[in-house]
């Protein structure tokens, strides 16, 4: 309602001709467009105390700078990703490592040649 409020007042301020003032409306339809504006900042001021929501700081940069902020939630997602496969990359890693020495241990044929001979009752 802000946005499309502002838009109208804009319009309106391009578009003011004297020949336009009507009694009904003293300050024109600037002047309506601006009270309507006034009416919905209001509205928006008694939700705000209702709402307990954090918005980040490049959102509102990106909005300043007419850019979508879809972008933010992209990144946000797009790294999350990264770092999850950068996790499991470790994860399989350290897994395998276990795995690894728990095989060396157990079987006698993953032993260098010279460690054998200290576990030939295994055999």
């Amino acid at each position: 309602m802000v946005v499309q409020t502002l838009t109208e007042l804009g319009v309106c301020f391009l578009d003011v001709q004297p020949s336009s003032v009507t009694p009904d409306l003293p300050a024109g339809l600037v002047g309506a467009r601006v009270d309507q504006l006034v009416e919905h900042l209001g509205e928006l001021e008694k939700l705000s105390s209702k709402l307990d929501m954090n918005v980040p700081l490049e959102a509102l940069a990106d909005i300043d700078q007419n850019k979508p902020p879809n972008n933010i939630t992209k990144n946000r997602i797009d790294n999350a990703a990264a770092e999850n496969q950068w996790i499991n990359g470790w994860l399989h890693a350290i897994e395998a490592k276990h795995f690894m020495s728990i095989s060396w241990r157990c079987n006698p044929n993953y032993l260098h040649p010279s460690a054998r001979t200290t576990v030939n009752w295994m055999r």
